[in-house]
């Protein structure tokens, strides 16, 4: 459950991730990649690499699982995941077993498009030097489009038939969908990225850092043109800097 975007003249993609359980955060940073995972987890849920390929994920759910979730009936909710999800894959395992090697997003667009395999809900959102796409996922069925050059995603789909489909079925997913491309649309420095993400005043700040059964465990910002990123563990935490060497 997260809250993404890109930012073309910026080149930024950025990711705020939420979960429903507290969760560690592990950055691997090396000569080749710098990313993201949940402490022991076989997948990143962000990642840009020495040739400035970057991606971003926001998973998408039904508003069966949302709503118990809400309700606090994690049990129930455990069960219907787990029954929604049966004989389902992560494309995010894909792509991020790719990411040491990818020189452009082609590949990884071809990955998730082309393998057969039956997909979980997922936005991802690839970005390179000259380009970015986004490919809604869910079992056989992929849509694949180029974003504006300033847009943000949230926890529904544009195109696919799967998940909230109005604001009924998942409030926080159009609100944040909103919010954040208000935002995005106006921003033209990376410091209005960072408050985008990291609001200081509290009205704003409850329109994307969340609080309650999901609630937000992180904010990125990946400068894939100068092979930076900016990562904040907290909501009053600083953003830290964490540099690639690029290729």
């Amino acid at each position: 459950m997260c809250t993404i975007g890109y930012h073309k003249d910026l080149g930024l993609i950025l990711k705020n991730r939420d979960k429903t359980s507290t969760i560690t955060e592990e950055i691997i940073h090396n000569d080749r990649f710098i990313a993201c995972r949940s402490s022991g987890a076989d997948y990143c849920s962000w990642g840009m690499n020495a040739f400035g390929c970057a991606f971003v994920t926001a998973a998408i759910n039904t508003p069966q699982w949302t709503q118990l979730v809400y309700d606090g009936n994690m049990s129930a909710a455990d069960q219907v995941l787990s029954q929604e999800t049966a004989s389902l894959s992560n494309p995010v395992a894909v792509v991020s077993s790719l990411l040491p090697d990818v020189r452009q997003i082609d590949t990884w667009i071809e990955a998730v498009t082309s393998r057969p395999f039956l997909s979980l809900g997922y936005n991802l959102l690839f970005a390179d030097r000259n380009r970015a796409v986004i490919v809604e996922s869910f079992r056989n069925e992929r849509h694949v489009r180029e974003p504006e050059h300033r847009t943000a995603i949230t926890n529904h789909f544009q195109y696919l038939n799967h998940g909230p489909k109005a604001p009924d079925d998942y409030l926080s997913s159009f609100r944040r969908y909103e919010y954040a491309n208000k935002l995005i649309s106006a921003a033209s420095r990376e410091s209005d990225i960072f408050q985008m993400l990291k609001p200081d005043e509290p009205q704003q700040r409850q329109m994307i850092w969340r609080e309650g059964p999901f609630f937000t465990i992180s904010s990125t910002v990946i400068d894939f043109l100068h092979g930076q990123v900016y990562y904040a563990g907290g909501i009053d935490e600083s953003y830290g800097l964490f540099v690639l060497n690029k290729t």
